[in-house]
């Protein structure tokens, strides 16, 4: 189960769909009310994205997400959960809504642009998002590459012992 139970629905008593939708909510656990959390460190407002077919694959999703507070997107394969990581990761361009991170809005720029604003992510699969042939901290350092560019010299910093890819 995702998210909280809603008081007086029985899970076995609804359809794959509606059971979604019911855990689905913001705020379970983090203690307090929106207004005393202060401000959301990531916001989507409506966020779709169109598929091939005729259904939406990401369907008008609102979410707040508050400082101290770590989400998980989980659901049965194939219900949109990695078209609305590639989203937030800025992969892809929704086909409606807005994504803030930090009061940035990030809805159609790169994963340069929503790294860069602060957001932070765990891939779904570790070896589709590494180089196998180098080490941990040479695979940390490739998110942040564009930080040892910048400098008074042209010349790469930190970056000699780098193997090539």
């Amino acid at each position: 189960m995702v998210g909280r139970p809603v008081p007086g629905v029985r899970s076995a008593n609804t359809a794959p769909a509606a059971d979604a939708d019911l855990h689905l909510s913001t705020g379970a656990g983090t203690g307090g009310e929106a207004g005393s959390r202060g401000p959301a460190v990531l916001e989507l407002a409506g966020v779709s994205v169109d598929a091939a077919g005729s259904r939406p694959v990401v369907d008008d999703v609102s979410l707040s997400v508050f400082s101290g507070e770590i989400v998980g997107v989980a659901g049965v394969s194939g219900n949109g959960q990695r078209e609305l990581v590639d989203v937030l990761c800025g992969v892809r361009v929704p086909s409606a809504g807005r994504v803030t991170v930090g009061g940035k809005d990030v809805t159609r720029g790169g994963p340069g642009d929503v790294m860069s604003a602060g957001l932070g992510r765990i891939p779904e699969d570790r070896h589709g998002s590494v180089v196998a042939e180098m080490s941990v901290e040479h695979n940390l350092v490739l998110e942040d590459l564009a930080a040892f560019r910048k400098g008074p010299s042209s010349t790469a910093v930190g970056c000699a012992s780098m193997p090539s890819v």
